[in-house]
């Protein structure tokens, strides 16, 4: 029985720190942020993902922020050279952001970046997205 409750309790443990270290994406003090493709990252079609944010303090429970976020698309080359895509459509989906007209133009590395503000803390963050010829091969992440 003593077995049963040590088990039982490290299970816990584990879960509640998997909860917190969960985090891909700290954003400022208070928030994490996770974005998912709806399909296939891809030049050939609108790439849209959803993108939500999540308290630190209560990791399952998403949280909407001050105002609807900025978003926008910047990619910089190897030569130095640097450019953006078209605007993005951002409609709030009941706790999330369904997010629109997203164009990866060319290969390589992208990133996302997302402005904002929750409980009067403002943050920006990237978060990069590897574009490869082979759809299945584009990820979030770094080339």
């Amino acid at each position: 029985m003593l077995k049963i409750l040590i088990l039982f309790t490290l299970g816990l443990t584990g879960y509640h720190s998997f909860a917190l270290d969960n985090c891909r994406f700290p954003t400022g003090k208070y928030l994490c942020t996770e974005l998912n493709f709806n399909n296939e990252i891809t030049r050939n079609k609108d790439a849209a993902f959803q993108l939500a944010f999540f308290s630190k303090k209560l990791p399952q429970k998403k949280v909407l922020l001050e105002q609807k976020p900025k978003i926008y698309l910047w990619m910089v080359m190897k030569n130095g050279h640097a450019h953006g895509s078209e605007s993005l459509q951002i409609t709030l989906r009941k706790n999330s952001y369904q997010v629109t007209n997203v164009w990866f133009l060319m290969l390589g590395k992208w990133d996302i970046h997302i402005e904002g503000s929750y409980q009067g803390e403002k943050f920006k963050l990237a978060i990069p997205v590897c574009i490869k010829k082979m759809s299945h091969q584009s990820a979030i992440g770094k080339c």
